[in-house]
């Protein structure tokens, strides 16, 4: 008789085959945004930038295989489909802060070929610290006292609160295009940077509205989209803020993903996103000679990270053994406006970087490492979280922070953006779970 395959061993190995497939196809997926990117860089951002110091990148064949690497660790971090809480950090972090330190981070003089391998290490090591930190297991008890509709409108009228205070500060209001960055100087003078309503307006414009957002798509709320929406065009209005339209879309959509079962699938539509743009970006250069596309998207969110990242990696390996270990002198002030000051010569540039550069530069190695081990910490809770209570909500949370964090402090997008409040906020939301067996119990 001829034996017949168990079908575990089956099964086994049609997961593993799967797995290997899906490996390839993000590795191949990964090669090719890079190469759209370098190839929007090379027909338009270096030469329209080079007043700013860009180079057009180097093509000679030990920097193409250093890249390469460098292009597969990215491919490595990112992961296929999303399953969890801390795969947001993964898919965010990987895309935006390894890819562009991968492709530009030597797109001036400030970080030779052996300084850009060093700097992609520093910032692989906090995304592996996250990969393997999923793998602890312990059980969590949730509060769940309040009603989730009571907190969602709850968020909506702070919101409100925060818009019409903000909006009575006298600000120079309007949709002009070119006069936001004017708008978003007299803001940040006119409301104040470390005051209550300060505090308020962040924690809308970067965590509540988008989190209205996401569940207004996620449990068909109109009136909450509507409230999200709204306030991403008032940010814009207010201060010439583009970011909370982005935020918007991404939040929306996810929560579109998340109520039919499709969330898993958002790294790809991620990477065909950013593909789509670059595509645009091409084909209006084609056609005009010129891609505002190219500026507003692929050099402001991936550019500019590459080339934030040289320089505050220029700025920590100038350092003493003591700013090393404790990072920039503070009587120079912020490390953000300093950066600013010393490479872009503007002393009022805030010019931000992800969570772990900015925490070596600002306060030392010691810091880096506590950056590390928190967010690893933070969504390694988030993780197991949802698996003890399987709250879609959490999904939002996690996204929001891996987000912010590609150009926050970790501290700063935990409480002054809101992902504090938030995290409490769904921990206090009752779940479906308990609302039933409140039903069940009310009934007998």
């Amino acid at each position: 008789m001829a034996s017949t395959p168990h079908p575990n061993l089956d099964s086994i190995g049609w997961e593993e085959l799967k797995m290997k497939k899906s490996n390839i196809k993000n590795i191949l997926i990964i090669a090719v945004l890079a190469v759209l990117l370098h190839l929007v860089y090379f027909v338009q951002i270096s030469e329209s930038n080079a007043y700013l110091g860009y180079l057009p990148l180097k093509l000679d064949g030990i920097s193409l295989i250093f890249s390469a690497l460098m292009i597969g660790g990215v491919a490595f971090i990112v992961p296929a489909k999303v399953e969890r809480p801390s795969d947001f950090f993964l898919l965010f972090y990987g895309v935006i802060v390894l890819l562009s330190c991968a492709v530009f981070s030597r797109v001036t003089a400030t970080v030779n070929q052996s300084g850009a391998i060093i700097l992609f290490v520093m910032l692989l090591i906090p995304a592996l610290v996250v990969k393997k930190f999923h793998i602890f297991k312990f059980k969590l008890k949730i509060i769940g006292c309040f009603n989730a509709n009571v907190l969602y409108y709850g968020l909506a009228a702070v919101i409100a609160l925060a818009g019409l205070v903000a909006a009575t500060r006298g600000i120079n209001t309007g949709f002009d295009w070119s006069s936001m960055y004017e708008r978003r100087l007299e803001g940040r003078a006119k409301i104040g940077q470390e005051n209550f309503i300060a505090y308020l307006l962040s924690m809308a414009v970067n965590g509540f509205a988008p989190f209205l957002g996401y569940v207004g798509a996620l449990r068909h709320k109109i009136l909450l989209l509507i409230c999200s929406i709204l306030f991403a065009v008032f940010s814009f209005w207010l201060e010439g803020s583009k970011a909370p339209f982005l935020m918007t879309l991404i939040f929306i959509l996810m929560g579109a993903m998340t109520r039919r079962n499709k969330l898993q699938r958002l790294p790809i539509v991620i990477s065909c996103g950013i593909i789509f743009i670059c595509l645009l970006a091409l084909g209006e250069y084609a056609i005009f000679g010129f891609s505002d596309i190219a500026e507003t998207f692929v050099r402001r969110a991936f550019v500019v990270q590459g080339v934030l990242q040289s320089y505050f990696y220029n700025l920590i390996t100038n350092y003493d053994l003591s700013s090393f270990l404790f990072g920039l002198d503070k009587s120079y002030g912020s490390v953000t406006f300093y950066v600013g000051s010393k490479y872009l010569g503007n002393s009022e540039t805030n010019a931000n970087t992800n969570a772990f550069l900015y925490s070596f530069a600002n306060s030392g190695i010691f810091a880096y490492v506590g950056a590390i081990l928190f967010v690893g910490l933070f969504f390694s809770i988030l993780d197991n979280f949802f698996y003890s209570f399987k709250r879609q909500d959490v999904f939002f949370v996690a996204a929001v922070y891996a987000l912010l964090i590609t150009e926050q402090a970790y501290t700063t997008a935990m409480v002054s953006s809101g992902v504090a409040m938030l995290t409490f906020i769904v921990w206090l939301m009752r779940s479906e779970r308990q609302a039933s067996r409140k039903l069940m119990t009310v009934s007998r």
